[in-house]
């Protein structure tokens, strides 16, 4: 057995530093256990809270101002900023055309057209609530804009590696039960 305390002064000195080194390890290990721990537990509420959103919006058929900003505030809340992207797929409302390179009995496919954030918050802004039709698909994207010191080291493997950058997202969509009222 070796016996890092012994009466030397250079032995001491040594097992000094040792042990220092040894706590700082320890402390720091600690630190990015609970960094991961608080980052997951972050994506989590995210994740949930987007997936509420979008479960809400799908049943009553339309994204309201309230519900907008509160699903904003609950992101917020989560200690992190985020940077919400929404696109709204409208059914066409001629889903029923005939296609001209098949037979007249074959009704063609369904078409969608997009909607972004920007005007749907401009519809918001305007009406206090964005409504859409049941067969539509709505589809929303979180994003994290700040970056914690777990993030910030991620990004760093992740570009070492010529992987791009760790960016923390929560994403979902869902098929629009009813028409909006």
């Amino acid at each position: 057995m070796i016996n890092f305390f012994k009466n030397n002064h250079g032995d001491t000195l040594t097992s000094t530093v040792v042990v220092g080194g040894i706590i700082l390890v320890v402390t720091f290990m600690v630190m990015i256990g609970a960094a991961i721990n608080t980052d997951n537990v972050s994506e989590e509420k995210a994740l949930v809270l987007t997936s509420d959103f979008i479960n809400t919006c799908a049943n009553e058929g339309k994204i309201t101002e309230s519900n907008y900003d509160t699903f904003q505030q609950s992101l917020n809340n989560t200690g992190h900023t985020y940077k919400i992207e929404i696109e709204v797929k409208h059914l066409d409302e001629n889903i029923g055309n005939k296609s001209s390179w098949t037979s007249s009995s074959v009704i063609g496919e369904n078409s969608y057209y997009s909607v972004y954030t920007s005007q749907i918050s401009d519809e918001l802004a305007k009406n206090g609530k964005y409504l859409m039709k049941e067969g539509d698909i709505i589809s929303v994207t979180v994003k994290n804009t700040d970056e914690s010191f777990l993030q910030e080291m991620e990004s760093a493997i992740y570009t070492g590696l010529g992987k791009g950058t760790a960016v923390k997202q929560a994403n979902g969509s869902a098929t629009v039960k009813v028409n909006g009222k």
